[in-house]
């Protein structure tokens, strides 16, 4: 499958990026993927010539997961009050803590981006970094216009100097 952001260059995207599931396509956004960071960026005309961008560090990509689990536990405390557990006991937390159980989560949850109303796949544990998003037009350039707000994916800006330092930097002779 291919894809194009704004006037950028058709991506390849990965068959492991592709998820199926209830009869709907979804697109992983994987924070250190390439061909994620091409279909973001690849419109940009200092693209080529930048190495190692990544998502992982972006404070907007940061700000869509915390979205996406305060809607999910929202969800859940919504199905908590009809009499459903959620919760089970923890093991290595404190003593009564328990965690939420992703198991009585719904299987999607639909987030207000900018505007624009964004189909998410809930996670199936709490570590998953990586945001399933509906594979639909009008949804994957709300999420990707919406990490573009971020300053630090201008690929143009410039970088931090290397300075040596230490026992195998040359010295300055006086």
């Amino acid at each position: 499958m291919a894809l194009q952001y704004k006037q950028g260059p058709e991506v390849i995207v990965p068959d492991t990026l592709l998820v199926q599931g209830d009869g709907q396509q979804w697109l992983k956004l994987r924070p250190s993927n390439f061909a994620i960071m091409k279909l973001l960026l690849g419109h940009l005309p200092d693209f080529k010539s930048t190495k190692n961008t990544t998502l992982a560090n972006c404070s907007q990509f940061g700000k869509l997961l915390p979205m996406q689990k305060d809607e999910i536990l929202k969800s859940m405390s919504a199905s908590e009050s009809k009499g459903d557990e959620i919760f089970e006991e923890g093991e290595g937390q404190s003593k009564g803590g328990k965690k939420v159980s992703l198991d009585y989560a719904p299987p999607t949850i639909t987030l207000d981006i900018d505007g624009v109303s964004v189909l998410f796949k809930t996670p199936g544990t709490w570590r998953e970094s990586d945001l399933c998003v509906l594979l639909d037009t009008a949804q994957l350039t709300g999420v990707c216009d919406f990490l573009l707000k971020d300053s630090s994916l201008n690929i143009s800006s410039e970088k931090r100097p290397y300075q040596k330092s230490g026992s195998y930097s040359k010295k300055l002779k006086v």
